[in-house]
């Protein structure tokens, strides 16, 4: 009976050691500033942008999509050196700011302009083109872009985004959409307001996993905004004080410093280990 009230103890103190430090630490917002090539991590909650690092690779008005599968953030709009119109898809180190070239380079035209991208339902990358108002089908290892059909109406779609279940949202110069992967039909949700600066606005899209809205930005001034996903309106959170042409959210869990409570609980769970390793050794 004491040995197994010892062993119910010892699971239990680290059960609760786990359940302490592990806690998820809420989502990361990334960025990419399409007049420096730099990658940055902002603040959500107070738009505060923290440089990463440079990119590597020389970027056109450059999307971000994350991949809800795997967690990996492509990257739309990367120019490998010494293309003359060839523009292609990357992948980010979200450690380093880092762009890699994914392995088929560049195999979209820089005159076709995908700055929004995003993952469907099935897993298929879709991209929006700013240029020629259409959407496409994006191979993420060879970089092809098929054309799928236009967007209703003409609309010139800058920002795209998904949400982990593949529900489309698109945005224009005045209004957030939902967006058909298959058909290209743009439902409009709503106007949001963000009155971004410029003849052709650059308005980045990114759905945020911890309170299930979106969130998006003025490219050339850099406010940034959160945007009601059944209503279309958008907060302002701040300024950033970068030019982003993409953004992309992924959550995150870490493991943080120990507060006195932590350390408490630690500490009585490595006694009660302990106490339990020298009744084992009695015992045999």
């Amino acid at each position: 009976m004491i040995r197994r009230s010892f062993v119910s103890l010892g699971v239990f103190s680290t059960f609760a050691v786990l359940v302490a430090v592990s806690a998820p630490a809420g989502a990361t917002l990334y960025a990419v500033d399409y007049q420096t090539n730099l990658t940055y991590r902002i603040d959500p909650q107070t738009a505060v942008a923290t440089l990463i690092g440079p990119a590597g690779q020389e970027l056109g008005p450059a999307g971000l999509a994350v991949e809800w599968r795997t967690g990996r953030i492509f990257v739309s709009e990367v120019v490998p050196p010494g293309a003359i119109d060839g523009a292609g898809l990357g992948v980010l180190d979200p450690a380093t700011g880092a762009v890699q070239p994914v392995p088929g380079g560049s195999d979209y035209v820089v005159s076709l302009s995908i700055p929004g991208i995003a993952f469907a339902a099935d897993g298929t990358l879709l991209g929006a083109s700013a240029i020629n108002p259409g959407l496409y089908r994006l191979d993420p290892v060879t970089s092809i872009a098929t054309f799928i059909a236009d967007w209703s109406g003409a609309k010139i779609v800058f920002g795209f985004a998904s949400t982990p279940d593949g529900t489309l949202f698109a945005v224009d110069k005045t209004t957030l959409y939902r967006a058909n992967g298959a058909t290209g039909v743009l439902t409009p949700v709503g106007p949001h307001g963000m009155a971004p600066a410029g003849i052709a606005p650059i308005t980045p899209l990114a759905f945020e996993p911890e309170t299930g809205q979106l969130l998006s930005a003025d490219g050339l001034t850099g406010r940034l905004f959160r945007l009601n996903p059944a209503t279309g309106a958008a907060a302002l959170i701040g300024n950033t004080g970068i030019h982003p042409s993409g953004l992309a959210s992924r959550g995150v869990t870490e493991i943080p410093a120990l507060d006195a409570r932590g350390v408490t609980i630690l500490a009585t769970a490595l006694a009660l280990l302990a106490v339990l390793g020298l009744h084992r050794q009695r015992l045999g």
